[in-house]
């Protein structure tokens, strides 16, 4: 046998797809497994991926993702994570922890730094340290505030606001109650009630256990030689290890019990009113191999029925009226050891229930005798083949390869099984030949024949924030009075061990011993975007000779800036419809399944942003895309045309649809997103920008949508209005992304979309005297120039908080701007990570500059506290005004730097180097700022801090939280009292 770096070769595989081959080896001395995706990325990802599942809710395995992190015996710092986040390259760095695994994978376009990282991450995950002490400050513990006990722990904060958003206990009560018999049935997150009973010994032996190499499952991928890992992990890590005499629970243990007859689950989840949301879901536990064509069949399948508004069963829902959108949990989860299938409601009434059931039911028996138009079938092979192919963006081509192989791997497959998705969907075309009720037997055999079903409700509970609040403080109350003399002095001791290690400086050379690249490592060159400027029919034609798998990116823009402010309000929903509608003499379901027939996909967007010309003012435009196959180019662009020029409006039923849907999302994503609501409303003070992006995507938006009738045929008319006003010739952009070849292609179908459109002066759009107003006091608050108040309370039903501070900062193109941005770097790794979330418990905390809006910012995500939070803001700076060092200086420096090297995809430079030409930012600006980042001096940074502090006290506030936390913030804020603002979830 022969043996590469103690590591045996098991074989290798052709990977067309990925334009690469598959490598996969064990180490022969532990186990370990190692599966290497080698193509010519350089964008490279490593992954140690361990099998963790859990034996109860204590959260064990979130916990432990969480403390590995802290300190290891090579690196023994309090918080090596955020030193690698304070000086590195990479693409991407986390932890995740999920039902069945936890993974830690990492990117970089640079080798050393990837290196370095593995080095770091490697020693964590191997060789942690696992103090009590931070295993108390992740987890849970009990200290003393203000002389009463109290429960905490930034684990248990988390975990304590993800118990509060109903979304995600609608997506929880289905694994935990579907598979009740088997470890999914425990929430490896943590039950926040649950949390409290981990003891620090099973803390420990799960490392031991389930972080061996034995159970380790190594991803790799890029253009790093194999060779050069294999060495790397054998003589950093698996040497070390002997073979283990543990092991983790079983893959077998994942296999549920089967059920004879379906069953009902019901919970509730804290609102702060009677009228809070309802979810209703149907799921099923789905049985079969889990071979790569039976797991793409069963997506195909979910996609059918589901994946648009043309899916038969998605629009029977929509249509009935019995709620307003899809439940959370609704679509096929084939990750887990068994996949899933859920569909329901959202926004519903619990006296719906049997009629909801039923008519899923119903629904899926009619699908299933007059079977399925095999044009949707088609549509929905041709989008799964085009999602496939697409070069997508919004992070590493390598960490959605590595979910991709997880998903067959961790369960005792072959990695490059569940990664393959040419053969696989080939073979699936290949049975829908042969067998033309393909899918319909599916359904049949796996959802209607199937008894293993579950119905869940989602209740809101206007009473169980207070009564879990009394029930802790009940419970704090008895603890408190029981603890015997030892018992106190070992918590108050517990406690000033923890405040010190938390205070005290990492040693020097503990510090120097993490591998760390320096400035002199980083690239002389920044990413650019080519961007050719021409015209066609008079409307500027911008394109981007852009490498895209055959794909063709195009973007139809329009200026709105004259757009009527009554107007204004309703473009998000404008932008909601767009696709969703049906054309003249042709209904939607046909549109959308045409849409899928012709493209990969259209949608639209809208956006407003500063020019880096010394402007203040917002340009606002609105966009639709469409991405296409260059054989489709000329059926999708006469689409897209049809679809900008001539929607059809005369559906009421379908327009109110549309928009309950839309106010149903806007509404589940407050609380997973409360750091950007309370960012938006602070920022509004200081940028244009940021008061359209609040208005539109803020919860001015959310209070609108609230304040709106149903009524489809009144939200029409000012939907028509806004494309009367703005779809004009004079008004437009065009955009194309792709191969030379295929931007010259698309030149003569793009000019038939240009001369199709409108010509003429456009109309404002003004306000008809028949026609439905907006909320009038919500767009004269945008409109007008008046002062916003200091502070602000968005009030939800959270256990925890969300705080958000904003200021007037430097401009874009200003060496200003680019000395805040490494002072930002330095202040959210540094003084605000050490004392918003390590000692105070938030989950996240953060600080920004951002130029183009000439806004400084902070926000905190799950944060227990206000107050002390917005001291903490203050004083980072004030900190940072009486200097920093020249180290945390150089790696601030190396952070920020990252931005200019960061790969992109070909979506992704469409728009970036639209954008760059349209708000005017050069590459020899860009240039210049760069120079000037590299250039920064620990002068440059102190200048910024103090220049900021001088300015703090004209900041506004906006805090997302509930209702008791800001009361007791508002007696030392009382401006918090002064606004309060109940959001509608």
């Amino acid at each position: 046998m022969a043996l590469t770096n103690g590591f045996e070769l098991l074989y290798d595989t052709p990977l067309p797809e990925y334009r690469g081959v598959g490598r996969r080896y064990r180490h022969v001395g532990t186990g370990a497994d190692v599966f290497h995706v080698r193509n010519d990325d350089p964008e490279n990802l490593f992954a140690f991926a361990f099998r963790t599942l859990p034996a109860d809710s204590t959260g064990i395995a979130h916990i432990l993702e969480h403390t590995v992190l802290c300190g290891s015996r090579a690196y023994p710092l309090k918080d090596p994570f955020i030193r690698l986040v304070k000086g590195s390259l990479n693409t991407f760095l986390n932890a995740m922890t999920y039902p069945d695994k936890t993974v830690y994978p990492a990117s970089s376009t640079v080798e050393k730094d990837l290196f370095n990282i593995m080095e770091v991450y490697g020693d964590a995950v191997f060789f942690p340290l696992l103090r009590r002490e931070f295993f108390q400050q992740e987890g849970h513990r009990l200290q003393f505030t203000d002389g009463r006990l109290e429960l905490t722990g930034i684990v248990y904060n988390e975990m304590s606001g993800v118990y509060a958003d109903h979304d995600s206990v609608a997506g929880r009560i289905v694994h935990q109650a579907l598979l009740c018999d088997t470890p999914y049935g425990h929430d490896s997150g943590g039950d926040p009630h649950a949390i409290p009973d981990l003891t620090y010994d099973a803390f420990v032996d799960f490392h031991a256990t389930c972080y061996h190499p034995s159970n380790a499952l190594i991803f790799l991928y890029g253009d790093i030689p194999t060779e050069r890992y294999l060495e790397f992990l054998d003589a950093r890590f698996l040497s070390r290890f002997e073979a283990s005499r543990a092991s983790a629970a079983a893959a077998g243990q994942l296999i549920q019990p089967r059920w004879s007859d379906p069953r009902e689950f019901t919970v509730t989840c804290p609102t702060d009113g009677d009228d809070g949301p309802t979810s209703i879901t149907l799921s099923w536990l789905i049985s079969g191999e889990r071979t790569p064509e039976e797991l793409l069949s069963l997506e195909l399948l979910a996609y059918i029925l589901l994946g648009s508004s043309a899916g038969p069963l998605r629009r029977a829902l929509i249509e009935s009226g019995l709620g307003d959108d899809l439940s959370a949990p609704t679509g096929m989860e084939t990750d887990l050891r068994e996949p899933i299938f859920s569909v329901g409601l959202r926004d519903t009434d619990v006296a719906h229930k049997k009629a909801i059931e039923s008519l899923i039911l119903d629904s899926l028996s009619r699908i299933e005798r007059d079977g399925i138009d095999p044009a949707l079938i088609e549509s929905s092979l041709r989008k799964v083949e085009f999602r496939n192919r697409e070069i997508k963006g919004g992070g590493p081509n390598g960490l959605r390869l590595m979910g991709r192989s997880l998903r067959g791997w961790l369960h005792g497959g072959s990695p490059e099984h569940t990664l393959r998705f040419e053969e696989p969907l080939q073979r699936v075309r290949n049975a829908v030949a042969a067998e033309p009720r393909y899918f319909e037997r599916l359904i049949r055999e796996h959802l209607i024949g199937n008894t293993h079903r579950l119905l869940s409700v989602v209740l809101p509970d206007a009473d169980q924030r207070q009564r879990e609040a009394e029930a802790l403080s009940t419970w704090l109350g008895a603890r408190e009075r029981a603890l015997t003399p030892d018992e106190r002095a070992r918590i108050e001791a517990d406690q000033a061990a923890l405040d010190q290690l938390q205070t005290t400086a990492d040693p020097p050379e503990a510090v120097s011993s993490l591998p760390a690249l320096r400035v002199a490592d980083l690239p002389r060159e920044i990413e650019r975007v080519a961007t050719a400027v021409n015209a066609i029919g008079g409307v500027p034609f911008y394109t981007h000779d852009v490498p895209a798998n055959g794909i063709v990116y195009i973007d139809i823009g329009f200026d709105i800036g004259d757009l009527h402010g009554d107007l204004l309000p309703y473009v998000p929903l404008f932008v909601d419809a767009f696709g969703e509608l049906g054309l003249p003499g042709r209904t939607y379901d046909d549109v959308i399944t045409d849409i899928g027939l012709k493209s990969g996909g259209m949608s639209a967007f809208h956006e407003a942003g500063i020019p880096a010309d010394g402007s203040i003012t917002a340009d606002r435009r609105l966009f639709f895309r469409v991405k296409t196959l260059e054989s489709t180019l000329s059926e999708a662009v006469d689409l897209l045309a049809d679809l900008i020029v001539s929607p059809d409006y005369s559906n009421a039923r379908r327009v109110s649809d549309v928009f309950k849907e839309a106010r149903s999302s806007m509404s589940g994503s407050v609380l997973p997103s409360g750091h950007s609501y309370a960012a938006v409303r602070a920022g509004r003070a200081y940028s244009d920008a940021d008061r359209y992006g609040e208005l539109w995507h803020g919860a001015t938006q959310l209070l609108f949508m609230s304040s709106l009738d149903e009524d489809g045929g009144r939200l029409a008319e000012p939907l028509a209005r806004i494309g009367d006003a703005v779809i004009r010739r004079r008004a437009a952009l065009v955009n194309v992304t792709g191969s030379a070849d295929a931007c010259e292609a698309a030149l003569p179908h793009l000019e038939r979309l240009v001369a199709a459109l409108p010509d003429g002066e456009a109309p404002t759009g003004e306000r008809s005297a028949d026609s439905p107003p907006a909320d009038e006091r919500l767009v004269r608050e945008r409109l007008v120039d008046e002062p916003f108040p200091p502070a602000e309370a968005l009030i939800v039903p959270s256990n925890v908080c969300y705080v958000a501070l904003a200021m007037r900062g430097a401009w874009f193109g200003t060496d200003d701007h680019v000395h805040e941005q490494v002072l930002a770097h330095l202040l959210r790794t540094g003084p605000l990570w050490e004392s918003v979330r390590m000692t105070g418990g938030a989950y996240g905390v953060s600080a920004s500059a951002r130029g183009m809006d000439g806004v400084f910012g902070f926000w905190s995500y799950r944060d227990p506290a206000i107050v002390p939070t917005l001291d903490a803001f203050r004083a980072a700076l004030t900190g940072a005004a009486n200097g920093v060092s020249p180290d945390d200086l150089e790696q601030a420096v190396i952070g920020v730097a990252g931005r200019y090297y960061r790969p992109q995809s070909p979506s992704e430079k469409a728009l970036v180097g639209l954008r760059r030409t349209l708000y005017r930012i050069p590459d020899e600006v860009r240039d210049r700022n760069h120079r000037v980042l590299l250039d920064t001096r620990v002068d440059d940074v102190v200048r910024a801090a103090r220049r900021l502090v001088d300015a703090y006290d004209d900041h506004t506030v906006a805090v997302l939280a509930g209702a008791d936390a800001v009361d007791r913030a508002a007696a030392v804020i009382p401006a918090l009292g002064e606004r309060r603002i109940q959001l509608p979830l």
